[in-house]
């Protein structure tokens, strides 16, 4: 497969802070860097078996719950690969006790 690597990064929105969460797919749609903010943001939130070492070579969609949101990346990745255009959603990524406003971008 051509070496394609789709970056898309999320930024969380928290009015005390902003962060900016990265990590990139290769064109098989395995992820093949994650930043260390988003590392932390897992560890932080009871993943902490989420290395790099685990993580690199796993396919983005082992992490991608539900047949609708699957398709809705599926299509945003085909874009950006097919056009070469930014594509930015706005989602929620919400824990148990904490509402957070996110963007895919």
């Amino acid at each position: 497969m051509a070496a394609w690597h789709t970056h898309r990064s999320t930024t969380l929105h928290d009015p005390a802070e902003t962060r900016r969460y990265s990590y990139t797919i290769d064109g098989d749609d395995r992820l093949v860097e994650v930043s260390d903010a988003w590392l932390a943001f897992a560890a932080g939130n009871e993943a902490p078996e989420l290395t790099r070492e685990f993580l690199y070579g796993t396919p983005i969609w082992n992490f991608i719950a539900g047949r609708d949101t699957r398709a809705l990346y599926r299509r945003l990745f085909g874009q950006v690969r097919d056009v070469g255009a930014t594509r930015v959603l706005p989602f929620r990524c919400d824990s148990p006790n904490r509402h957070r406003f996110m963007m895919l971008e």
